[in-house]
């Protein structure tokens, strides 16, 4: 059985040995090499990663998948190495967010790209030791660090294996282990601490920490067993010799049986690929490349978006891509946007500006409607191989051709609920979700609940999915002017206390149960009226219908956003009842105008919510009680009203539209 003994100890049990199993299933045939990895990857977890982190010599990315897969680095991680059929495996294995082939000496990434260098034993093995640092310092954003495993002479002994080697009288063996011992690559490689820290002060890099994790007890143990190895011994006569010598039950034969459990015929990958030192550099300011290999600073992206929804009513789609789109433009990212459609834009066109061109191209090809977009494939691909770098869509619609695209995945409630769409819609979206999920350079999800929805469903797309939150727009705030007020409720026609869902009316929003919800409560002598704000989707049929025979029951019908925010403020109470949600931005809208919030547990939901909305089952009954716990305890309001407005702050269009330049980059630099 596998043991990880030399894990850090504040580090529990269950952890290592997930991450042992984790390394396990990686490599079924290699315990050894898995025993290695995810010892490695427990030191290298103890440790904050500034992203975006790039995994140097990732090799099958499967040491960086298990050290640096976490929340906090998820989506931000590059993988590069020389090996291109490992990049390969590693591409399949979905640990990083993009992999290149590359060499340390010619890194294919523009300058100040990362702030992490990650090397597990790289720096040992490249030509050149100082074109490779200051490579490694021209892709490090001033003040970024490199992390690296290098092994050091006093961990590489090879005069201790011969010295054990004559004690047993095994002088033909003692005179291979000096023969294998080749001190000009010892020399070379085998760095200590001053040696290391020179290298990286010529590099522009200063060292900061270092960290030996072996004793030096258990170093000739290495040295023995992978001379060993090179000399061909079996496992039974490497035992006997190494039990002649070590004393039963100490901790170094302790390691010993542990490296023999993981023996392999000829070759034990564990102490083959051993690093002996883990060492920090801080990287100085930006220096030129010393190489053409490099890439050179960023040239300006062009972005190709197809801009039809910004042209139709505003819903959850035509906002996230207005938002994206304004805080695109607005941001220090370089690129220009040119705005795709299928019509002339309205005039005064409000998306003009020098980095933000509208481009009309007329529609003449004519395709089923059933099958899909007969202007995004046969019209709009002529237009695009030389007009822009990158595409990105605000749906899975994407045009095909050799032209990078980026789409977005808001949800895939046409399966999780297939009930509440039509065979028609079905259809369509599994059409064009599927082709995405295939062929897309990058997909963009818009909640880690719909991320885990599509990698469940088409697991090969998982190195290209990315999670970027939506945000609720900074103009929604709480209206506190009574006109305003009450001109919406006169609007309306609206009296007394108010409970507000906002949604298009359609079966996935679970429209029904709220209404039952909301006529127990009634019942119960509350005397709200309940207001469904949105236009009328596909099997909308038996909605209209409950809320027309349902007393206190208002159908608002499609509201603009400024009536909106002031309907959001006369309400005592917002339910989001969905069984299903993408991301559900209603409830930051209605956290944003200072509404307690009632949501069901579904979907993306709780994720979006948190702590900051009152949860409860989707059931006419969950929602009923809840709607009355919230409405009956004003300090709970109080407390839900102040807990959402701490949650709407930490989702901002601004930060959306960043990663979303950062994954057009990614995306367009896959091309080149």
């Amino acid at each position: 059985m596998l043991t990880l003994r030399d894990s850090p100890a504040e580090r529990s049990a269950p952890e290592r040995d997930a991450l042992l199993r984790a390394a396990l299933r990686a490599y079924p045939m290699d315990p050894g090499l898995a025993l290695h990895r995810a010892a490695e990857a427990l030191r290298l977890r103890r440790v904050e990663l500034a992203p975006p982190i790039l995994d140097l010599g990732c090799h099958d990315g499967v040491f960086a998948g298990l050290a640096l897969a976490r929340p906090g680095a998820r989506g931000r991680l590059v993988g590069c190495d020389r090996d291109v059929p490992a990049v390969r495996r590693a591409v399949r294995a979905g640990a990083h967010r993009a992999l290149l082939a590359g060499e340390a000496g010619g890194l294919p990434f523009q300058d100040g790209a990362f702030g992490t260098v990650v090397c597990n034993s790289v720096l040992t093995h490249v030509d050149d030791l100082e074109d490779a640092l200051a490579e490694i310092q021209r892709v490090l954003q001033p003040g970024g660090r490199l992390i690296a495993s290098v092994p050091t002479p006093r961990f590489h002994d090879w005069t201790a294996p011969g010295r054990i080697l004559r004690r047993v009288g095994l002088n033909a063996m003692a005179q291979c282990a000096a023969a294998a011992y080749d001190r000009r690559w010892h020399q070379r490689h085998l760095l200590g601490r001053e040696a290391w820290a020179e290298r990286l002060r010529r590099a522009g890099l200063e060292l900061e920490r270092w960290e030996e994790y072996l004793d030096a007890r258990a170093s000739f143990l290495w040295s023995a067993l992978f001379l060993a190895v090179r000399l061909g011994v079996g496992r039974a006569n490497l035992g006997a010799l190494l039990r002649r010598v070590l004393p039963a039950g100490s901790r170094r034969a302790t390691l010993v049986e542990t490296k023999l459990a993981v023996w392999l015929g000829p070759h034990l990958a564990a102490a083959e690929h051993g690093g002996s030192a883990w060492l920090w550099a801080v990287a100085g300011p930006a220096r030129p490349s010393r190489r053409t290999g490099g890439v050179a600073r960023s040239r300006t992206i062009r972005v190709g978006v197809d801009a039809r929804p910004l042209m139709v009513t505003k819903t959850g789609v035509e906002t996230y891509l207005a938002q994206m789109i304004r805080h695109l433009v607005a941001s220090d990212a370089d690129l220009v946007v040119r705005l795709f459609s299928d019509r002339p834009w309205p005039n005064p066109n409000p998306w003009g500006g020098a980095r933000c061109a509208p481009v009309v191209v007329e529609p003449r090809a004519r395709i089923p409607r059933v099958v899909g977009d007969g202007w995004i494939l046969r019209d709009l691909p002529r237009e695009l191989a030389a007009a822009v770098d990158v595409f990105f869509s605000a749906s899975t619609k994407f045009p095909p051709g050799r032209t990078p695209v980026v789409v977005t995945v808001h949800d895939l409630g046409w399966r999780g609920l297939p009930a509440a769409y039509t065979r028609q819609e079905r259809l369509r979206q599994y059409l064009w979700t599927r082709w995405a999920a295939q062929r897309a350079t990058r997909l963009i999800a818009v909640s880690e609940f719909t991320r885990g929805d599509l990698l469940r469903w088409v697991p090969s797309c998982a190195g290209r999915v990315r999670v970027i939150h939506e945000a609720a727009e900074p103009t929604w705030r709480r209206v506190e002017d009574p006109q305003r007020l009450a001109a919406v409720r006169a609007r309306l026609g609206l009296e007394g206390p108010l409970i507000l869902a906002v949604g298009t009316l359609s079966p996935k929003k679970n429209l029904e149960s709220l209404i039952d919800a909301f006529a127990r409560l009634a019942g119960r002598g509350f005397p709200h009226r309940l207001v469904l704000v949105g236009r009328v989707g596909w099997k909308a049929d038996g909605i209209l219908a409950r809320a027309r025979r349902t007393p206190g029951v208002c159908l608002a019908g499609y509201v603009e956003d400024e009536a909106l925010a002031a309907l959001y403020s006369a309400s005592d109470l917002f339910v989001a009842a969905s069984r299903y949600e993408g991301f559900g931005l209603p409830v930051l809208e209605a956290m944003a105008c200072g509404v307690p919030v009632v949501a069901a547990r579904a979907g993306a939901l709780p994720e979006v919510a948190a702590d900051s909305a009152l949860l409860c089952d989707p059931t006419p009954e969950g929602l009923a009680a809840a709607m009355q716990r919230a409405l009956g305890d004003p300090g709970l309001r109080a407390d839900l009203v102040s807990r959402g407005r701490d949650r709407v702050a930490a989702f901002t269009w601004a930060r959306a539209a960043r990663d979303l330049a950062a994954v057009l980059a990614e995306a367009a630099e896959a091309r080149a």
